[in-house]
């Protein structure tokens, strides 16, 4: 079914800290935020994630699925992505970067580099564009801060969430 043209499309990048998962209560707030995020959406907004299991990445994809809204997920260990939970191709092809040299960590930090690009190149179609950053306080890891900057650098549309700090792990 295709949506009226009147009806502005928006891609929403869902960005969250692992370290949410640390705790059912942290697990419980995020969720409540995607869901919050996503409840105000236009049917045809497309979500776009990573593809972290047991994580925030995961949890946008189910809600926003749930939604009946598009979901596309970058693999950011397998380099593939996914629409809809089909594997839907390779994203990292694409990319001037030798996939197989690169550490984990490296590959995840391709992989948010290449959504936030996912963001640009919707919105030279004319798309609304926005990020909604979960944040853990605790978290050691900085992915979700990395977005948030380069989201921010490229003049894209961020709205921060941070998890109480009593949420986390004591």
């Amino acid at each position: 079914m295709r949506h009226p043209t009147h009806v502005p499309r928006l891609a929403l990048l869902v960005a969250g800290s692992q370290a949410l998962a640390a705790t059912p209560t942290a697990t419980f707030w995020t969720r409540a935020r995607i869901a919050e995020a996503l409840d105000g959406v236009p049917p045809n907004t497309v979500v776009l994630v990573g593809r972290c299991p047991d994580a925030p990445d995961e949890w946008a994809a189910d809600l926003a699925m749930a939604r009946h809204l598009r979901v596309v997920e970058y693999d950011g260990v397998r380099g593939a992505r996914y629409e809809n939970s089909r594997l839907a191709g390779n994203w990292n092809q694409r990319w001037d970067v030798d996939w197989r040299k690169l550490d984990s960590g490296a590959r995840l930090q391709e992989r948010d580099r290449v959504l936030v690009q996912a963001l640009v190149a919707s919105r030279k179609k004319g798309w609304q564009v926005r990020v909604l950053a979960l944040v853990a306080p605790w978290a050691k890891t900085h992915g979700t801060a990395d977005v948030i900057a380069w989201a921010r650098e490229v003049g894209i549309e961020v709205v921060e969430r941070t998890c109480p700090t009593e949420m986390g792990p004591s």
